[in-house]
């Protein structure tokens, strides 16, 4: 006889992209009496949701349809003999529906969207393994051996029993949360603005840094899978920087593309190196390798071909290091087959420049906690124990525009994106107009300062990255934006 079982995993955290979340399984399938799991919905998939930790004071104003809510209680240790209870504060972020795809909300970050696009368009994403570990904990509860428990798992919403989901697909296990000691770093900043009338006017156009703390990534050492992910913890330093959008606007996207040559030995070569792959022992390698150059040499001395005392001669000017023997006995060279080859992707530099003068006690105390801001933020942090250097904050910036009727656009969508920046560099000419000049106030404020920043985002620039445009909420599409 069928019967519904359900399972609801505890909590596990995952950082996709520049988002921490915490994973949290909710599902509803019933096991027929062959032992067969299937969902309870058509065979539909299983839907569960990723959550952001809040505090409670959030929590409690959660009232609209795109963010459930849902608190989880935890026994921690309080002392001999002893346990208290701690509680936990979730909202949702984003839902996995019943086709498989996962839907955003409005609380869904630029970055996880891009996540989440990579796993709907069936591309290598962090969540795939997510969606797995929920079907292979259903059938590890039920002690059910599957080939391919994606396969053969059909699940559906639900909840109840606390079933922690294993991570039982990984072969190699990845290099993560190296412990190097704890970092000092100042996490609370204030939200500083220049001019000062920029702070609630929601009509002009301005350039917005944030900032949060660098955390390294992981190396999946998975043969064929995705060898690097950045991780970075989104929100962990408060506060931000709103400056006017300076009056040079550039960007420059590059490629590195190389020549590159392979003549005709070069080639034979490869091809008897691919031929040697495909032995199945090292002495069928050995024997193979003699086989081809004997073959080589053979024909070099026993061809007709026009071209083999050529071929000869190059060969001897190769083996004692003396160029252009052939071309000097010939005046031929062996063709060398060159052609324009892709070689990296390059990282994008920004440079940002603005003139700060302050026209008020405020707004001097404005600029230099400004200045403060980037010149703290971009320094090495040191660890408590003095052994390792921690890497210093890391920078998102962001263009904001304004609709007609002063509804905060998410990203401009006639100026570029920028992705995650490591500051390089930070200038301060605190004598802009080539004289030493302050204000008369007990600070002995500069009358001028000159910042300019340098900027190289971490990452290079992907076409899956204007593909995640697509499915922006913020923008038109791909097509009415300019992208990165």
């Amino acid at each position: 006889m069928a019967e519904v079982k359900s399972i609801t995993s505890k909590p596990s955290k995952l950082r996709v992209d520049n988002t921490d979340l915490f994973v949290i399984t909710k599902a509803e399938y019933v096991v027929d009496d062959k032992g067969v799991v299937k969902g309870t919905t058509d065979g539909k998939a299983v839907t569960f949701g990723l959550y952001s930790e809040v505090d409670k004071g959030t929590y409690d104003k959660i009232t609209d349809k795109d963010a459930d809510s849902l608190t989880t209680s935890i026994e921690v240790p309080s002392g001999q003999n002893t346990t208290s209870t701690e509680t936990k504060y979730y909202r949702r972020i984003a839902q996995l529906n019943e086709e498989r795809n996962f839907e955003t909300t409005s609380y869904t970050g630029a970055g996880l969207e891009k996540e989440l696009a990579n796993f709907n368009n069936k591309k290598n994403s962090q969540l795939t393994q997510v969606v797995e570990n929920t079907a292979n904990g259903i059938l590890k509860a039920e002690n059910i051996t599957a080939n391919s428990s994606l396969d053969n798992t059909n699940l559906t919403k639900g909840g109840a029993d606390n079933i922690e989901l294993t991570n039982s697909q990984n072969t190699t296990l990845p290099i993560e949360n190296i412990n190097v000691g704890t970092a000092k770093v100042r996490e609370k900043y204030g939200d500083y603005f220049y001019p000062e009338d920029l702070r609630g006017n929601n009509q002009q156009d301005r350039i917005k840094f944030t900032m949060k703390k660098s955390l390294g990534g992981r190396i999946n050492t998975e043969f064929g899978a995705r060898t690097f992910s950045r991780t970075s913890s989104t929100g962990s330093i408060t506060g931000s920087v709103v400056l006017p959008i300076q009056p040079s606007i550039s960007d420059s996207n590059s490629v590195d593309w190389q020549g590159n040559n392979l003549n005709s030995l070069n080639a034979y070569l490869a091809g008897q190196s691919l031929n040697l792959m495909g032995s199945n022992s090292l002495s069928q390698a050995g024997s193979k390798a003699q086989t081809a150059f004997e073959d080589f040499f053979k024909g070099l001395s026993t061809s007709s071909n026009s071209y083999a005392d050529a071929l000869k001669l190059y060969l001897a000017q190769e083996a004692v290091g003396v160029q252009g023997l052939l071309s000097r006995a010939s005046g031929a060279i062996l063709n060398p087959n060159m052609e324009l080859l892709f070689n990296a992707p390059s990282l994008r530099p920004f440079t940002f420049t603005f003139r700060l003068s302050p026209r008020s006690a405020t707004e001097a105390t404005q600029v230099k906690n400004i200045i403060r801001f980037f010149k703290q933020g971009m320094s090495v942090k040191t660890t408590k124990e003095g052994v390792f250097l921690k890497a210093p904050n890391t920078f998102d910036i962001r263009y904001i525009s304004y609709d007609k009727n002063g509804n905060e656009i998410k990203n401009h969508p006639s100026l570029n994106r920028i992705k995650t920046c490591a500051l390089t560099a930070c200038d301060v000419n605190y004598t802009p107009d080539g004289t030493y000049m302050t204000f008369n106030d007990d600070k002995r404020t500069m009358t001028s300062y000159e910042l300019s920043l340098r900027f190289t985002e971490l990452d290079p620039v992907y076409d899956e990255d204007y593909t995640a445009i697509d499915s922006d909420p913020s923008g038109d599409g791909a097509a009415n934006q300019i992208g990165y």
